[in-house]
């Protein structure tokens, strides 16, 4: 849902606006500002579920730049049609492993380190491709006008951004309780159900 969907909506909630008005630019700045601060809240709870992924080539004997894709919570390695799970290892599993210069025709495990650089092991010998599947970070709506956040979450926000808005706008505090209550309704609901996937890690014997 873009930025402006959930600005209109929110005003809308407070009364501010009817259907087809455009916001004063002095409604949409103070919007986006209770925006963006739910948004930075949520961020240290959260990240969007919605999943992604993207094919990535690797070099034989080369790490993965993954620096791009957010939180990887799987990867597959391709070989035709076929597509392997590849264990995804923890710092002290990577750390447990004597020897990862041991080479593969075919990795069976990755290593993101905290650069975001993939270590496969064991070091492929040919040239290949993963597939990595990742949930996106919550950025701030100021990043872009479409800040790619999902339609049931825009939803909720919509109602949060009221919530936050509603003593400078004047609402009567039973409408600001009830705000209040059909906001953390909706956050408490999707943080309990929309999260991402725990990542597939495999442990590697000495």
């Amino acid at each position: 849902m873009k930025r402006e969907a959930i600005i209109e909506g929110a005003l809308q909630e407070l009364g501010v606006l009817a259907v087809g008005e455009t916001a004063s630019a002095s409604d949409n700045k103070v919007a986006i500002e209770a925006l963006d601060s739910i948004l930075d809240e949520l961020s240290d709870r959260y990240m969007w579920s919605r999943e992604r992924q993207d094919d990535v080539v690797y070099i034989a004997g080369n790490t993965v730049d993954m620096t791009t894709y957010g939180k990887a919570h799987t990867v597959k390695v391709l070989a035709g049609n076929a597509e392997t799970y590849l264990g995804i290892l923890t710092e002290p599993q990577w750390m447990a492993i004597p020897d990862k210069t041991v080479t593969g025709t075919m990795p069976t495990h990755i290593h993101v380190d905290s650069e975001g650089i993939g270590h496969l092991y064991p070091v492929p010998t040919v040239d290949g491709t993963i597939r990595v599947f990742h949930n996106k970070a919550i950025p701030p709506s100021a990043a872009g006008v479409a800040p790619e956040i999902p339609l049931k979450w825009g939803r909720a926000l919509q109602i949060g951004v009221a919530h936050e808005l509603s003593v400078k706008y004047g609402l009567a505090v039973q409408d600001r309780m009830d705000l209040e209550r059909r906001w953390v309704t909706k956050r408490e609901k999707l943080l309990a159900s929309d999260v991402c996937l725990a990542p597939i890690s495999l442990e590697v014997d000495d």
